[in-house]
């Protein structure tokens, strides 16, 4: 089995090669059936250098609007690589090598999507960190919300959802809730596309296009994403442990500061060391030194 592990990366150097010295630990550590690539897409030639220095493909895109650049990443990994599970990680996330444990389950049953629900958030600066958990109501693992980094999903289910067809009505159409007229042109999984013009109701306008996010969307991936794999059929399976498997390192670049998560009720102050340990030492070095050169992170 083979795991494409995927992430964005723009000028944020230090932090991007922390993520490097994680992943690469995250691959050693894996189970021996399961084989790891890496892909980043990046903005600028400093993050395509840290790419080439550890190994891992890229692809070089415009950084905004920030969903087209994840999207051209993602859709040049369907066509140019086999894999079999896409493991979407930030390049300020680092994940625990126990997290294999808890996800090898699922790998092996072929649950299409999946992931944990808690997190630990660390700021740079201050050298503070909390935990945050996504609490379920649901007596089930299934259906409860999932941290958007570490999140697990099957090739099917991408390709599935984030495949997209421009489709013309040829004749008024109601289905349920829903009525298009004749001459309406919107935007269908291609899937449900050629449903339409296999049954005569619809012709296809204009070429196939990839958007597991949405092309203009600067905020908010995470959710965009798991809205069209859930209306596509792929239920969350979320997995929760007695401690969080990831950490997220926050530093005055992040789209969403730490402060954000400090205010939050599913959030609880916790020990420094306690989030560290996620990761090893080599790593934990690393983040010795750039908390002595903040203003270069």
């Amino acid at each position: 089995m083979t795991i494409l592990i995927y992430t964005s990366m723009w000028k944020r150097y230090h932090i991007s090669e922390l993520f490097a010295l994680g992943i690469k630990r995250f691959i050693k550590d894996a189970p021996e059936d399961i084989k790891c690539i890496v892909h980043a897409t990046v903005s600028d030639e400093e993050s395509k250098a840290i790419c080439i220095k550890h190994g891992f493909y890229h692809t070089m895109c415009e950084n905004n609007p920030v969903g087209n650049k994840w999207n051209k990443g993602l859709e040049r990994c369907i066509h140019d690589y086999e894999w079999d599970y896409l493991l979407i990680m930030g390049d300020d996330d680092l994940i625990s090598s126990d997290a294999w444990k808890h996800c090898k389950p699922y790998l092996q049953g072929g649950i299409d999507y999946f992931g944990f629900n808690s997190i630990y958030f660390y700021d740079l600066a201050t050298h503070k960190a909390l935990e945050f958990t996504y609490e379920s109501k649901l007596n089930s693992g299934d259906y409860g919300r999932i941290i958007g980094c570490g999140r697990m999903v099957s090739r099917k289910a991408i390709e599935k959802s984030a495949f997209y067809s421009k489709v013309r009505f040829l004749s008024t159409f109601s289905h349920g809730h829903y009525r298009y007229w004749k001459n309406d042109v919107i935007d269908l999984p291609t899937y449900q596309a050629k449903y339409l013009v296999g049954t005569g109701r619809a012709e296809m306008v204009g070429d196939r296009y990839f958007a597991l996010w949405d092309c203009e969307q600067e905020r908010g991936l995470d959710n965009e994403s798991e809205i069209r794999l859930l209306s596509n059929g792929f239920t969350i399976h979320c997995i929760s442990t007695e401690r969080a498997m990831m950490i997220d390192v926050k530093t005055q670049r992040n789209i969403n500061h730490y402060d954000k998560f400090e205010k939050n009720a599913q959030s609880i102050a916790v020990d420094t060391d306690t989030a560290l340990a996620v990761m090893q030492k080599k790593e934990i070095r690393y983040i010795n030194f750039l908390r002595k050169q903040p203003c270069n992170v």
